[in-house]
């Protein structure tokens, strides 16, 4: 068995991913952080348009979408996560 079949057998991969974020549910969780298209891709590192993209029904990445989805349900705006990240260019003291 080559290593990405064996991978591919692996628990962790075998699990069913839920299904993927749509358009309408990205506008959704971008606007509930209240963010817009633009500050949601600056906060999520991604240029304007793949933003626009995303509220347009391309693919989002998982990475993203599980991002988008916990900061939601734990109510955890981007501010908040800047800061728990350290990136909120803010030293502890």
């Amino acid at each position: 068995m080559t290593r990405p079949q064996a991978l591919a057998n692996h628990p962790l991969y075998r699990r069913k991913l839920p299904t993927m974020m749509t358009a309408d549910e990205y506008r959704q969780h971008i606007e509930a952080l209240g963010l817009n298209q633009i500050r949601a891709a600056r906060f999520l590192g991604i240029a304007d348009r793949t933003s626009r993209y995303f509220a347009a029904g391309h693919p989002i990445p998982q990475a993203i979408e599980l991002l988008l989805r916990i900061m939601v349900a734990k109510k955890i705006s981007a501010k908040a996560a800047l800061r728990i990240a350290g990136l909120d260019g803010k030293e502890d003291k």
